[in-house]
């Protein structure tokens, strides 16, 4: 069930830049103004976040909705799909509080992409295959990869282009690779359900630090990829057209994907093995590799740091994951794993209210190319810490 996970998650990533690349437009042809875009997005944000815990929490509580999520799944999305189809003819076609409950709406019902099937891997999963986790988890990041990467290209050949075809495309593609992935998660569901009622119980947890730590490596990697990658291309290249290399960063995170999920399955077959120990090594490499980006003299060095930046974000999301399924084991996946994607959805609130807040020419504008290596190694100290307690009992 690979690709039905890595097409869903590029596709639905696309449609995502999508709606961004033309939200402005779509709000001046309902007759909002510009101001309200920022805000516009950082509720759709909330509204992820709130999505995912709920979800999480009621799958936990329903495993027999749990067992039939590829059908309900699959139904929601195509109501989002139709929906996200129809919005640029809905701009300017009916009121301005009308066209946002839409956009709303598109968000809630897409929402449900995030966490189910996620869970589904997570309650499957069995502590004697623990590459039956990692690897479609893999899979379904991998596809986050591409499309972060094929972002910037969108941007330019989108620009001042009708949304009308891009929606459609894009509403069609993840409708089509929905309705596979549909198909692959009942089968899964079927074939291992009885494995999911001989669970072992829950390891050892660490708790809040596992989702503090989280929400400082989101927060950070959101301010880095979003904020801080365009301005120290230009300063070092300022010749060098930035759609070549602002992918750097997601290709770093795509091929490092798939030897990741290898690595942590190797790691999840030892007994003691916490997924959760795996982040702070991952943490401490991206964290100096940002720390050295603030300043890094030249392109070349650049770049490689962008891409090693990219990689130890791809190994620290993914370890998160599973750590965030172990700590739920035995029935509260849902509740960690929505939790764990709510932190990454609150780390772009924060990275959208920190850029309106750090004007170009104030302090704090100056202190963002640190901010984010800061975050980094702030979060594997912590999970250091947290770590070697637990190691320690």
């Amino acid at each position: 069930m690979h690709w039905p996970l890595a097409l869903v998650q590029l596709f639905f990533t696309l449609a995502w830049t999508v709606y961004v690349i033309f939200l402005p437009g779509l709000l001046a042809r309902a007759g909002i103004e510009a101001a309200w875009l920022p805000w516009i997005l950082i509720a759709d944000q909330l509204l992820f976040a709130v999505a995912d815990v709920a979800v999480g929490l009621w799958l936990d509580r329903n495993e027999r909705f749990l067992q039939m999520a590829g059908d309900w799944l699959a139904g929601l999305v195509l109501a989002a799909c139709a929906l996200f189809a129809l919005l640029p003819f809905l701009a300017g076609a009916m009121p301005a509080g009308l066209f946002v409950s839409a956009l709303f709406a598109w968000v809630i019902c897409s929402s449900v992409l995030r966490v189910p099937p996620l869970v589904m891997l997570a309650r499957y999963a069995t502590p004697q295959q623990p590459a039956s986790l990692a690897s479609p988890v893999a899979a379904y990041l991998f596809g986050l990869g591409v499309a972060g990467a094929l972002a910037p290209y969108l941007t330019v050949w989108l620009k001042n282009r009708d949304p009308l075809l891009p929606f459609i495309i894009a509403s069609v593609s993840l409708a089509v690779t929905t309705q596979a992935l549909r198909g692959a998660l009942n089968t899964r569901a079927a074939s291992a359900a009885p494995a999911a009622r001989t669970r072992a119980p829950a390891r050892m947890t660490i708790g809040v630090p596992l989702l503090v730590g989280v929400a400082l490596f989101a927060f950070g990697m959101q301010i880095h990829a979003a904020a801080n990658s365009a301005k120290l291309f230009a300063r070092v290249a300022p010749a060098v057209p930035l759609d070549w290399l602002m992918p750097l960063f997601w290709a770093g995170f795509s091929v490092a994907m798939f030897p990741a999920s290898w690595w942590l399955a190797r790691r999840a077959a030892r007994p003691q093995a916490m997924a959760a120990a795996a982040l702070w090594p991952a943490g401490m490499a991206g964290g100096i590799a940002l720390m050295i980006c603030a300043t890094a003299p030249a392109l070349p060095l650049l770049v490689a740091l962008q891409i090693i930046a990219g990689g130890a974000w791809a190994v620290v999301f993914l370890a998160a994951l599973a750590a965030a399924a172990e700590q739920g084991r035995g029935g509260r996946e849902g509740g960690w794993i929505g939790a764990t994607l709510a932190l990454l959805a609150l780390a772009t609130v924060g990275r959208i209210v920190l850029v309106l807040a750090a004007a170009p020419g104030t302090p704090l504008a100056g202190q963002l190319p640190w901010l984010s290596g800061i975050l980094w190694l702030s979060g594997a100290a912590l999970l250091w810490r947290a770590s070697a307690g637990r190691t320690g009992k």
